[in-house]
C-alpha cells in the first residue's frame, strides 16, 4: 500500500509541475494572439448588443474605465475587474436618457446643442445616481437586457447596492464564461502538451517502472511534494500581489511560474529527457507519451488539489502502518 501510494503521490506531482509549464505556455499563446480578449469582447457581445435597442457592448468597451485596459487600438482587454465593469455599466446606461437638447437660433441661423450634466458618482449623490440608472433601463424598449438591467436595482437604496449587485452577477457570468473558454482552448492545451511531452520524453510508463524499482527516488519526489504544497500558499500570494492589468505583467508572471516549475523538475532528477534513458524500451514510449499528453492537459489546479488529497490520506495512512509494524 505504501509504495503503490507513494508511485501514485509522485506521479501526480510530476505531471503537476510540468502541467504548470503547459499552463505557462498555453497563456503566452493566448496573450499575443489575443485570444482572451476576443473570446471576453464575444462574451460581453452576446449580452449588451441589444438589437431592440443599441450596442451598448460597444459603448461599454469605449467607456474610458475600460478602453484604458487595451494594449493596442486593435486589441480588446484579456480582463476586466468586475468593479470596473460595474461603474463603466451603470454610467453608461444612466446615460442613455440623457441626450443633447438641440436648439435652433434664427437670428444667428445656426444650431445650440445643450450637453446633459451628470451627477458625478460621488457618495452624497449615490441615490441620484440609482435614479438615473433606473431612468436609463426604463426609457429602453422591451428585451432580455432591459429586463436584466432591471434587476441590479431590486432591492437596492443607492449607488453602492446597485453597483454591488452589477459586481456580483459580472463574476457570476465570468465564472460561466470561464468554463466555456477552457473548452475553446483543449485543442491548443492538447498540441502544447504533446510538444512539452516529447521535448522532455515525459514516458509514463518508464517514469512508473523508474518509481517501483528506485526508493530513493520515489521517497525523494514525495518529499519535495511535501514541501511544494506547504510552499504553495506563499507562492500565491506572491503571484496575487502581482496586477494583471498589462501584458507585460501577464508575461512575467507566467515566465516567473515557468521558470520555478522547470527548476522543480531539474531537481528531481527524474527519468526523462534526451537522449533516452537507461531502460527506456521505444515500443512502449508511444503509449508512454499519450498518458503523458492526457495528463497535462487535465490542468495544474486539478492536478494540485488531487495531491493534497493523495498527500493527506498519506499522512493518515502512515501511522498505522507504522503501528502495524
Amino acid at each position: 500500500m505504501g509504495t503503490l501510494l507513494e508511485v501514485i503521490i509522485s506521479l501526480a506531482f510530476i505531471f503537476l509541475i510540468f502541467s504548470v509549464i503547459v499552463s505557462g505556455i498555453c497563456e503566452l499563446w493566448q496573450l499575443f494572439t489575443s485570444k482572451r480578449g476576443r473570446f471576453l469582447y464575444k462574451a460581453l457581445n452576446d449580452v449588451f448588443n441589444d438589437p431592440l435597442n443599441r450596442d451598448f457592448a460597444f459603448q461599454l468597451l469605449s467607456h474610458p474605465l475600460i478602453d484604458r485596459l487595451r494594449e493596442t487600438d486593435t486589441k480588446y482587454p484579456h480582463y476586466i475587474a468586475a468593479e470596473t465593469f460595474a461603474d463603466a455599466l451603470i454610467d453608461v446606461i444612466r446615460s442613455n436618457h440623457q441626450l443633447p437638447a438641440f436648439a435652433f437660433d434664427h437670428s444667428t441661423k445656426k444650431y445650440t446643442v445643450t450637453q446633459p450634466a451628470l451627477t458625478p458618482p460621488a457618495e452624497g449623490n449615490s441615490k441620484a445616481i440609482l435614479a438615473q440608472f433606473i431612468e436609463g433601463t426604463k426609457q429602453l424598449h422591451e428585451s432580455d437586457l432591459k429586463q436584466l438591467l432591471g434587476t441590479f436595482a431590486f432591492g437596492t437604496e443607492n449607488y453602492a447596492g446597485l453597483k454591488k449587485n452589477i459586481v456580483a452577477w459580472f463574476r457570476q457570468y465570468m465564472t460561466a464564461t470561464s468554463t466555456w473558454y477552457k473548452r475553446s482552448i483543449t485543442r491548443a492545451l492538447l498540441v502544447i502538451s504533446a510538444i512539452v511531452t516529447v521535448s522532455f520524453n515525459i514516458d509514463t510508463i518508464h517514469i512508473t517502472k523508474q518509481l517501483f524499482a528506485d526508493k530513493s527516488l520515489r521517497q525523494r519526489i514525495v518529499q519535495r511534494a511535501d514541501d511544494y504544497v506547504r510552499s504553495k500558499p506563499a507562492q500565491d500570494s506572491i503571484y496575487k500581489n502581482m496586477p494583471d492589468s498589462t501584458a507585460q505583467l501577464i508575461v512575467q508572471k507566467d515566465i516567473r511560474r515557468m521558470r520555478n516549475a522547470y527548476k522543480e523538475a531539474g531537481l528531481l532528477d527524474l527519468p526523462i529527457g534526451w537522449p533516452q534513458p537507461e531502460g527506456q524500451d521505444w515500443r512502449l514510449m508511444i503509449f508512454g507519451w499519450l498518458i503523458t499528453v492526457s495528463a497535462l492537459g487535465y490542468g495544474a489546479d486539478n492536478w494540485f488539489n488531487l495531491l493534497v488529497r493523495l498527500l493527506n490520506i498519506r499522512t493518515s495512512v502512515k501511522p498505522k502502518d507504522e503501528n502495524g509494524q
